[in-house]
């Protein structure tokens, strides 16, 4: 017969968000093991900052824990990255890419544990990982698991609260395909979170057909200077892309913030070289389709439907006809 214990580490591991009886079973049999103590990953929180990747560029996983038990307490989190295809394998044998447990020394696995948390309160949590610089190319999963400290330095009592099922996460690229004759430099608005979000997706769909793409969320470190940062972006671009969402448009027309500095620097190279620059208008959020003044007859492309495939396709075949050599 299983014990209480190894039957909560089961329903743990075989909870896969769709049943809340299953949920509310693993959160009593926690409660009853751990004197109180009941956490979970709450996996509708979930968060990847990139989907794609080249070798050496960082990613973040962020997520919120849960206190659904009777007391105050600490948690530690753990992390595993594996091939798509031999995810379930890989996170039985130990034989993932990346593991936060196995990988990362004292010191890193310790700032994993989130601190005191309330009954009925979450915490955010996050990680950060860089794929080496010889990592063959791929699509890779992740998995989640809420652990007691003891777990963290493996002593007796580490008790498992919640394992999370595998989830699709992102693509790491071949470096070779990608060419920075094909450079090109997005200027938006930060019109909203998922404004952002959507200009940082257009960035990775084109990074899948061999075009990086420099824009500030992706790019910029904490102390760069945003005026050399979109200077130095703008002229080694052969291709701009402007997302002119409605406000992108008035900040243009205002030649105001970053927008308008973007917007005198690109005015500056059409007016003594317009061969020298390929500025595309992207139309988004932006019922009017309204193009700053300085366009004039400039052709857009609308990308106002999230279904990219053929738009951004053609995108991809303008931009690789505009590379420099």
């Amino acid at each position: 017969m299983q014990s209480l214990g190894e039957n909560a580490a089961r329903l743990s591991g075989e909870w896969r968000g769709s049943s809340s009886a299953f949920r509310l079973l693993c959160r009593v049999q926690n409660i009853a093991l751990c004197k109180g103590w009941s956490f979970a990953f709450d996996e509708e929180s979930r968060e990847v900052s990139r989907l794609v990747v080249l070798p050496e560029e960082p990613l973040t996983i962020a997520g919120n824990i849960v206190n659904d038990g009777a007391r105050l307490g600490t948690v530690y989190v753990r992390v595993q990255i594996a091939r798509s295809h031999l995810a379930s394998t890989a996170y039985h044998n130990g034989t993932t890419t990346f593991d936060t447990h196995r990988d990362l020394d004292v010191g890193a696995k310790s700032a994993l544990r989130v601190i005191d948390i309330g009954v009925g309160a979450r915490k955010a949590w996050s990680v950060s990982w860089v794929a080496l610089k010889d990592l063959a190319p791929g699509h890779f999963d992740y998995q989640v698991e809420v652990w007691n400290p003891p777990k963290l330095f493996d002593t007796p009592g580490a008790h498992l609260f919640h394992r999370t099922r595998s989830f699709g996460g992102f693509e790491v690229l071949d470096p070779r395909l990608v060419s920075h004759k094909y450079q090109t430099f997005i200027s938006y608005s930060h019109d909203s979170a998922e404004h952002e979000r959507w200009t940082l997706r257009l960035a990775e769909q084109l990074m899948k057909f061999g075009i990086p793409s420099t824009l500030d969320n992706k790019d910029a470190e904490p102390g760069d200077r945003f005026d050399r940062f979109m200077s130095s972006g703008i002229e080694a671009a052969p291709v701009i892309l402007l997302i002119c969402s409605a406000r992108f448009v008035a900040k243009a027309e205002a030649y105001e913030g970053g927008v308008g500095f973007e917007m005198r620097r690109i005015e500056q190279i059409l007016g003594t070289d317009s061969a020298a620059v390929r500025v595309i208008p992207i139309v988004r959020n932006n019922t009017e389709n309204k193009l700053p003044s300085i366009l004039g007859t400039f052709k857009a492309l609308d990308l106002s439907d999230d279904n990219w495939t053929a738009s951004v396709t053609e995108l991809a075949r303008v931009i690789k006809g505009t590379g420099r050599d």
